[in-house]
Protein backbone atom coordinates (compact mmCIF):
# COMPACT_ATOMS: atom_id res chain seq x y z
CA UNK A 1 0.00 0.00 0.00
CA UNK A 2 1.39 3.88 -1.01
CA UNK A 3 0.06 6.19 1.70
CA UNK A 4 -1.15 9.45 -0.34
CA UNK A 5 0.32 12.81 1.27
CA UNK A 6 -1.68 15.22 3.83
CA UNK A 7 -2.75 14.68 7.64
CA UNK A 8 -4.46 11.76 8.62
CA UNK A 9 -5.14 8.59 10.96
CA UNK A 10 -4.20 5.31 8.70
CA UNK A 11 -5.97 1.95 10.32
CA UNK A 12 -4.34 -1.01 10.03
CA UNK A 13 -6.53 -3.97 10.82
CA UNK A 14 -5.10 -7.81 10.23
CA UNK A 15 -7.29 -10.19 8.74
CA UNK A 16 -5.13 -12.87 8.37
CA UNK A 17 -0.72 -13.23 8.94
CA UNK A 18 1.66 -12.80 6.51
CA UNK A 19 4.29 -9.95 5.67
CA UNK A 20 3.02 -6.02 5.53
CA UNK A 21 4.94 -3.38 3.77
CA UNK A 22 3.50 0.39 4.33
CA UNK A 23 5.01 3.37 2.63
CA UNK A 24 4.52 7.07 2.76
CA UNK A 25 5.63 9.98 0.14
CA UNK A 26 6.62 13.14 0.52
CA UNK A 27 8.34 14.56 -2.37
CA UNK A 28 11.35 12.55 -3.02
CA UNK A 29 11.27 11.62 0.38
CA UNK A 30 9.76 8.00 1.40
CA UNK A 31 9.39 5.90 4.89
CA UNK A 32 8.95 2.47 4.76
CA UNK A 33 7.45 -0.04 7.58
CA UNK A 34 7.75 -3.74 7.31
CA UNK A 35 5.87 -6.02 9.69
CA UNK A 36 4.03 -9.57 10.28
CA UNK A 37 0.50 -9.04 10.26
CA UNK A 38 -1.54 -11.14 13.02
CA UNK A 39 -5.75 -12.14 12.62
CA UNK A 40 -7.57 -9.41 14.59
CA UNK A 41 -4.60 -7.19 15.47
CA UNK A 42 -5.00 -3.11 15.08
CA UNK A 43 -3.29 -0.17 15.19
CA UNK A 44 -3.87 3.49 14.46
CA UNK A 45 -1.16 5.78 12.56
CA UNK A 46 -0.98 9.08 12.77
CA UNK A 47 0.38 10.59 8.95
CA UNK A 48 1.57 13.68 8.86
CA UNK A 49 3.91 15.75 5.94
CA UNK A 50 3.54 12.27 4.40
CA UNK A 51 5.57 10.41 6.68
CA UNK A 52 4.67 7.10 8.60
CA UNK A 53 5.75 7.43 12.79
CA UNK A 54 9.08 6.58 13.37
CA UNK A 55 7.59 3.87 15.84
CA UNK A 56 4.75 1.96 16.42
CA UNK A 57 3.82 -1.62 17.71
CA UNK A 58 1.52 -3.85 16.27
CA UNK A 59 0.30 -7.23 17.13
CA UNK A 60 2.42 -6.77 20.66
CA UNK A 61 5.58 -6.05 18.66
CA UNK A 62 7.50 -2.75 18.09
CA UNK A 63 8.03 -1.52 14.41
CA UNK A 64 10.74 1.01 13.36
CA UNK A 65 9.81 2.72 10.51
CA UNK A 66 13.17 3.77 7.89
CA UNK A 67 13.67 6.06 5.56
CA UNK A 68 14.01 4.89 1.99
CA UNK A 69 12.88 1.91 0.08
CA UNK A 70 15.18 -0.81 0.74
CA UNK A 71 16.45 -3.27 -1.85
CA UNK A 72 15.71 -7.09 -1.32
CA UNK A 73 18.38 -9.01 -2.68
CA UNK A 74 18.12 -12.60 -3.08
CA UNK A 75 20.58 -15.37 -3.87
CA UNK A 76 23.59 -14.08 -1.74
CA UNK A 77 25.86 -17.12 -0.46
CA UNK A 78 26.13 -17.42 3.31
CA UNK A 79 30.01 -18.58 3.00
CA UNK A 80 32.60 -19.15 0.09
CA UNK A 81 35.14 -21.64 -0.40
CA UNK A 82 38.66 -20.77 -0.47
CA UNK A 83 40.38 -21.91 -3.30
CA UNK A 84 37.30 -22.44 -5.36
CA UNK A 85 35.17 -21.36 -7.68
CA UNK A 86 32.02 -20.14 -6.88
CA UNK A 87 29.00 -18.78 -9.13
CA UNK A 88 26.38 -16.37 -7.64
CA UNK A 89 23.51 -15.61 -9.04
CA UNK A 90 21.21 -12.84 -7.40
CA UNK A 91 17.97 -11.08 -8.56
CA UNK A 92 17.52 -7.83 -6.98
CA UNK A 93 14.23 -6.04 -6.13
CA UNK A 94 12.20 -3.76 -4.11
CA UNK A 95 10.00 -4.28 -1.52
CA UNK A 96 7.40 -4.77 -3.74
CA UNK A 97 8.86 -7.14 -5.87
CA UNK A 98 9.48 -4.79 -8.62
CA UNK A 99 13.11 -5.75 -10.43
CA UNK A 100 15.76 -2.86 -10.00
CA UNK A 101 17.52 -3.16 -13.30
CA UNK A 102 19.39 -0.32 -12.12
CA UNK A 103 21.68 -2.15 -9.74
CA UNK A 104 25.45 -2.43 -8.90
CA UNK A 105 27.06 -5.28 -7.03
CA UNK A 106 30.09 -4.80 -5.33
CA UNK A 107 32.29 -7.04 -4.23
CA UNK A 108 35.53 -6.86 -2.56
CA UNK A 109 38.08 -9.03 0.27
CA UNK A 110 39.38 -11.68 -0.84
CA UNK A 111 37.98 -12.71 -4.09
CA UNK A 112 39.66 -9.07 -5.26
CA UNK A 113 37.32 -6.41 -6.27
CA UNK A 114 34.63 -6.37 -9.23
CA UNK A 115 31.75 -4.42 -9.38
CA UNK A 116 28.56 -6.20 -12.18
CA UNK A 117 25.16 -4.99 -12.95
CA UNK A 118 21.93 -5.79 -13.26
CA UNK A 119 20.06 -7.19 -16.72
CA UNK A 120 16.48 -5.89 -17.24
CA UNK A 121 15.21 -8.56 -14.68
CA UNK A 122 17.35 -7.34 -12.25
CA UNK A 123 19.66 -10.40 -12.28
CA UNK A 124 23.39 -10.21 -11.29
CA UNK A 125 25.60 -13.30 -12.24
CA UNK A 126 29.10 -13.41 -11.53
CA UNK A 127 31.81 -16.56 -10.94
CA UNK A 128 34.37 -15.71 -7.45
CA UNK A 129 37.48 -17.40 -6.40
CA UNK A 130 38.31 -16.63 -2.90
CA UNK A 131 42.27 -16.83 -2.79
CA UNK A 132 42.61 -17.11 0.34
CA UNK A 133 40.53 -17.48 3.95
CA UNK A 134 39.14 -14.26 5.17
CA UNK A 135 36.27 -12.12 4.48
CA UNK A 136 34.29 -10.70 1.42
CA UNK A 137 31.74 -8.19 1.34
CA UNK A 138 28.98 -7.79 -0.77
CA UNK A 139 27.19 -4.60 -1.52
CA UNK A 140 24.35 -4.27 -3.36
CA UNK A 141 23.10 -0.71 -4.39
CA UNK A 142 20.72 1.38 -6.67
CA UNK A 143 19.69 5.10 -7.33
CA UNK A 144 16.82 6.46 -4.94
CA UNK A 145 16.54 2.92 -2.81
CA UNK A 146 18.44 1.57 0.62
CA UNK A 147 21.57 -0.52 -0.20
CA UNK A 148 22.36 -3.91 1.24
CA UNK A 149 25.42 -4.93 2.18
CA UNK A 150 26.29 -8.36 3.46
CA UNK A 151 29.91 -10.06 4.87
CA UNK A 152 30.81 -13.53 4.57
CA UNK A 153 33.69 -15.81 5.22
CA UNK A 154 35.60 -17.76 2.94
CA UNK A 155 36.37 -21.02 4.51
CA UNK A 156 39.19 -24.00 4.12
CA UNK A 157 38.66 -25.60 0.92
Amino acid sequence: MVAPQGAYTLTVAGTGSGPVVLEARNGAATSIARFTARKGARVALKVSNGALPSKFRFAGKSVRSQAGVPLVVKGLPNRLRAGRKQKVRITVTDAFGTAIPSATLEVSGVTGSLTRFADSRGRITTTLRAARKGKVTFSVSAADLLPVRQQVRAAAR
